[in-house]
């Protein structure tokens, strides 16, 4: 938990078992990458976070704000996000990275699972793929909007990827 909002590193929910990965985003924000490793003395966890490029508070931030922006899309598609307390499934969102060039984040889409597979996942919520490929057009036109000459990269997981192909969305 960072404050009271849930926060998973990436190489965590990787080594789980129960989480399964949707996709992974990389996204370039106009946005400064500066250090200020002060802003995170009241942060847990700081010298982990410093590991993988979270450099300052306002990293944090901007991710949050990221994945909340991600996770309201998937809520109006009626696709939870997956809570700790309770450990039911539902969308995990993990920080892999954070480097400069501007600011890029990289982010992990998971699913919880207690004890499915990704396709009875996939089959319990069909409107992921939708929310998928609203995330992939949002991306898309926000990065167009900042001026972004980079297309942001959105790998899809094997299952979500068939799934999508299934639907004739891919």
């Amino acid at each position: 938990m960072m404050g009271d909002k849930p926060f998973f590193f990436y190489e965590d929910i990787q080594k789980h078992d129960n989480f399964k990965p949707l996709a992974m985003l990389k996204l370039r924000l106009d946005k400064p990458y500066e250090e200020n490793f002060a802003s995170l003395s009241f942060v847990n966890q700081s010298q982990r976070l410093r590991s993988i490029g979270v450099v300052s508070a306002d990293i944090l931030t901007e991710y949050f704000s990221v994945i909340s922006t991600l996770q309201k899309n998937f809520e109006a598609l009626e696709i939870p996000e997956y809570s700790p307390e309770s450990e039911t499934e539902g969308v995990v969102w993990a920080l892999k990275s954070a480097a400069p060039g501007s600011l890029v984040l990289e982010i992990a889409a998971s699913c919880f699972l207690a004890g499915m597979t990704v396709m009875k996942f996939l089959e319990k919520y069909p409107k992921i793929s939708d929310g998928v490929l609203r995330i992939r057009s949002d991306i898309e036109k926000v990065s167009q909007a900042m001026g972004n000459d980079e297309e942001p990269v959105i790998i899809l997981s094997p299952a979500l990827e068939e799934e999508l192909r299934k639907k004739g969305k891919s």
